[in-house]
This record gives C-alpha cells, sequence and structure tokens, in this order.
C-alpha cells in the first residue's frame, strides 16, 4: 500500500493544511486572544495544539478553502504561536512557516516564532530558517546557509532537495493598560 493510500485511510492524518494570523486588542488578557483568533477566523473551533510535522501529500490550501472545511465546535489541530503584551510601544510578533518538500512523498516541517522587538522582516527570516533547520536536522542534512537559500526562486535547497517556505507573521505595538495578542497558526484539516 502506497504512503498516500496510507494517509487516506487514516482518518488522523491532516489531508489539508492552511496559514492564517490575527491581532486582538481589549482591556483584558483572555479577550484579546479571543479578538485575535476571530480576526484569524478561527475562534470557533476548538483548536488543539499539535506539534510540527507536515504529513507526505497534505495540501497547502488558501484560508477561504480550508475555512469552508470547518465547523463550528469542531475540534481542529493546529500548530498556533501567539504573543501577548500590555506594555505600551513593546512590539510583537507571532509567526509560522512551513518548508514543504517538492517530493509530496516526503514530509514537511513547521516552525514557530513568538517574541518581541522584531520588525516584520526578521521574524519572517528567522521564521523561514528555523524551518528549514528543523528538516535539515531531522533528516541528516548538512546546511551551508550560503548556498541553502535562492532569494531568486524562494527556495531553500537542502541535499540537492528543494523546499519552498510558506509563512505568516503577524506584528503588532502594545498599547499602555490594554492587552495586544498575536496570532499564527498552521491549521490542520483532516
Amino acid at each position: 500500500m502506497s504512503r498516500e493510500n496510507q494517509s487516506r485511510e487514516n482518518p488522523w492524518v491532516p489531508r489539508k493544511v492552511f496559514l492564517t494570523k490575527g491581532v486582538g486588542i481589549h482591556a483584558e488578557r483572555l479577550n484579546s486572544f479571543e479578538e485575535a483568533l476571530r480576526d484569524a477566523r478561527i475562534s470557533p473551533m476548538n483548536l488543539v495544539k499539535v506539534s510540527s510535522i507536515v504529513p507526505p501529500h497534505c495540501e497547502l490550501v488558501d484560508r477561504e478553502e480550508g475555512l469552508k472545511l470547518l465547523s463550528p465546535g469542531q475540534i481542529t489541530f493546529c500548530v498556533m504561536s501567539r504573543c501577548e503584551s500590555d506594555e505600551a510601544g513593546r512590539l510583537l510578533a507571532a509567526a509560522v512557516a512551513l518548508l514543504l518538500p517538492e517530493n509530496s512523498d516526503d514530509y514537511g516541517y513547521i516552525s514557530e516564532y513568538h517574541g518581541y522587538g522584531k520588525k516584520y522582516q526578521e521574524v519572517e527570516d528567522w521564521v523561514c530558517d528555523q524551518a528549514a533547520e528543523l528538516y535539515a536536522s531531522a533528516k541528516g542534512f548538512k546546511i551551508n546557509w550560503r548556498r541553502a537559500w535562492s532569494q531568486k526562486d524562494f527556495k531553500y535547497t537542502l541535499e540537492e532537495r528543494s523546499f519552498s517556505p510558506k509563512f505568516v507573521v503577524s506584528v503588532a505595538e502594545g498599547i499602555n493598560e490594554t492587552w495586544v495578542t498575536t496570532v499564527a497558526a498552521a491549521v490542520f484539516i483532516l
């Protein structure tokens, strides 16, 4: 039996994944998180955080297509990053990046970032590089960072294999005595 058929027969292996992000602002910390989930459009689901593997043959779809396949109250697995602050002017960010191999028989990796003080481009670079690093270390590849990334092709090449990162980054600035929350998620569809 092929890997593709095995994953289709196992209801716990995701078939699709989409990326989403949001920012929430509220006087209360929990409500700020809820607002961020609403902005990301995943607040009606019962979210279960999982780790970082994109299974073979898991298709990356856009957010609108993915949301159509989910129902309110549904148990929904996701890799989520979250960052929050109530400090005025504090820069905060949450991000996730998927490193998807060109060969769909192989699995991919998701990395997460949450932290303070980095601007959008710094967060994007870090989260994409981290996804490549996680994948390379899992496969036993050595990375030559000077040659691994191609800005022109927007791909990493690791030991003759190419990988295209996809990512979402949510950046916001803190507001005094008001909670600000950023979320970024890779949401799986079984």
